[in-house]
């Protein structure tokens, strides 16, 4: 039997981009049960943006007349789903017209229950396109294929698929996360031993532009801390599963040393450079970061982790 979906749509203030990805929702090959619309402290209700009258799936709104962060939103959608399967999409992303379709096919020839599927990813700029052309992949329940696990980091919940029940029962979206809480999430996830899988037939569009997006922060210390803190929670899962460390642990690196906080950058380096002593791109960055943090003046950051001591 065809598996049932709740689509769960994250937005604040950006209306045509909301329309856009309802419109991607609405004229899938394969219908979705119903679309929830988490409004998270829009200035204008995003429902006044929305034309019920053309939607053919049921469309239901919670607001939030303050914001709560895109965690909370994401976890509300969850609670007030009625499908067993929950589809996160941002509001400034959208599916390919057979994203639904694919998917559930991927679910129906399933050998177990899988708890949760991703996509293939589709980096839009304003002037082009960049596929990831994902490949087929999955996980068992030793989490043990390395390229599905490189995978995973090339993605966003944005377009992930999860059983319902799984979802809830591994506690949902940290909501005290702004940033990395998609690895947070899957990272608990694995040590769960779940099983999971790629479906590449189906295209998440992601939409690369330079207004903010759900999942950041302009307060650059909070993001900075909830990295850390990620890393901190997941040390231990980090260390045994070396694919996913080398991408996660060095996209952290990067943005804490973009955002000036050189000391931490370089202890999350050197932990990345620990787990791959042989990689020439973290010797290298090992390497400069250091001769380059001896000119610059780096923020100090005022937070307690493991990592940051």
């Amino acid at each position: 039997m065809t598996a049932a979906v709740s689509v769960i749509v994250t937005t604040k203030d950006r209306p045509h981009f909301l329309r856009h990805a309802l419109e991607s929702i609405d004229s899938q090959s394969r219908k979705a049960t119903e679309i929830i619309v988490v409004d998270d402290g829009s200035r204008m209700p995003a429902e006044s943006a929305v034309d019920m009258a053309t939607a053919t799936i049921p469309i239901r709104f919670v607001r939030n007349d303050v914001s709560k962060g895109v965690s909370a939103a994401r976890n509300q959608g969850a609670e007030a789903a009625i499908a067993e399967w929950v589809l996160f999409l941002d509001d400034d992303d959208w599916l390919g017209t057979a994203f639904l379709e694919n998917m559930t096919q991927a679910l129906d020839s399933a050998a177990g229950m899988p708890a949760f599927l991703w996509s293939n990813r589709v980096d839009v700029y304003s002037d082009r396109q960049a596929s990831k052309n994902l490949g087929p992949a999955s996980l068992d329940h030793s989490n043990s294929n390395d390229q599905a696990l490189e995978q995973l980091m090339q993605v966003s919940c944005s377009g992930m698929l999860f059983n319902a029940e799984r979802f809830v029962r591994c506690g949902g979206f940290n909501e005290s996360l702004c940033v990395s809480e998609d690895r947070d999430l899957v990272f608990r996830l694995l040590q769960q031993g779940v099983s999971a899988r790629n479906v590449p037939d189906a295209d998440l569009f992601f939409r690369i532009h330079d207004g903010p997006r759900l999942s950041n922060s302009d307060k650059k210390a909070v993001q900075a801390r909830d990295d850390l803190s990620v890393i901190d929670t997941h040390r231990a899962f980090l260390k045994n599963h070396p694919a996913i460390a080398d991408k996660f642990l060095g996209r952290v690196a990067k943005r804490l040393w973009s955002s000036g906080y050189c000391a931490e950058a370089l202890r999350v380096s050197r932990m990345h450079w620990r787990l791959q002593p042989w990689s020439s791109r973290t010797i290298k960055r090992n390497v400069l970061w250091h001769v380059a943090a001896l000119f610059r003046s780096g923020r100090k950051l005022q937070i307690r982790t493991a990592v940051a001591q």
